[in-house]
């Protein structure tokens, strides 16, 4: 997901200024406008979010990226509409990197969390340095408008790769069913015969209650007085 949007984010910032000028627009309308949303967004609006890698931020934010990729096909020559579809990429980006990150982390094991965000940040590097080659070919053969059909089908692999979840393990019903192991019964008989109190002679007071007071026991004769004179 970060490779993928951090695609979409360089050809958009590399390639505004030839289209642009194609549509007869002004490239400042973007660059202004996109810069005020993504810094609007990070510092306003991710901060009173609950989880900023839940599922319904990244739905959000991966359903707004694609349209505003549509948008910018249908711009025209109109800035209204440029500014606006730049805005919406604005919000939707800066709501969606970090969320994305943060997805990455949540569904990574916990031995390989620690190596998440620099695997990330190595991914956002290289797809900005690589696929503006990628970009400026189809540029060359398609023009803009197989560009941004190349864009729309990158954001929508992103929305696709958003529904991943974790997934916990299930436990059997026939394993959870199953009965202890005779060690694990062992133990536990060890730990309940060390538990029982036992009495002054050494024996277990379970034993010694097992016999009922008085059933079958002749008391001990009292021992024999001398009678000195």
């Amino acid at each position: 997901m970060v490779l993928l949007s951090a695609c979409v984010f360089t050809t958009m910032n590399s390639f505004q200024t030839t289209f642009a000028d194609s549509r007869h627009l002004d490239f400042d309308v973007f660059h202004v406008t996109y810069t005020i949303a993504v810094i609007g967004v990070r510092l306003g609006l991710a901060r009173v979010l609950p989880g900023s890698a839940s599922d319904r931020v990244v739905a959000v934010a991966t359903i707004g990226v694609t349209v505003a990729s549509v948008a910018f096909v249908f711009v025209g020559t109109s800035p209204v509409l440029y500014c606006l579809a730049s805005l919406l990429l604005g919000c939707t980006y800066g709501l969606g990197l970090p969320a994305f990150q943060a997805r990455a982390v949540d569904l990574a094991g916990p031995g390989e969390r620690v190596r998440m965000l620099p695997m990330a940040g190595l991914l956002l590097e290289v797809a900005i340095l690589a696929f503006p080659v990628v970009a400026g070919a189809v540029v060359h053969t398609s023009g803009y408008r197989g560009l941004f059909v190349l864009l729309i089908a990158i954001t929508l692999a992103v929305r696709a790769l958003g529904q991943v979840r974790g997934r916990i393990t299930p436990v059997s019903p026939a394993v959870a069913a199953s009965p202890p192991a005779p060690e694990a019964q062992a133990r536990a008989q060890v730990q309940v015969q060390d538990s029982a109190p036992a009495d002054l002679s050494g024996e277990p007071e379970a034993a010694s209650a097992s016999a009922a007071p008085g059933a079958g026991v002749s008391p001990a004769p009292a021992p024999a007085r001398g009678h000195g004179r």
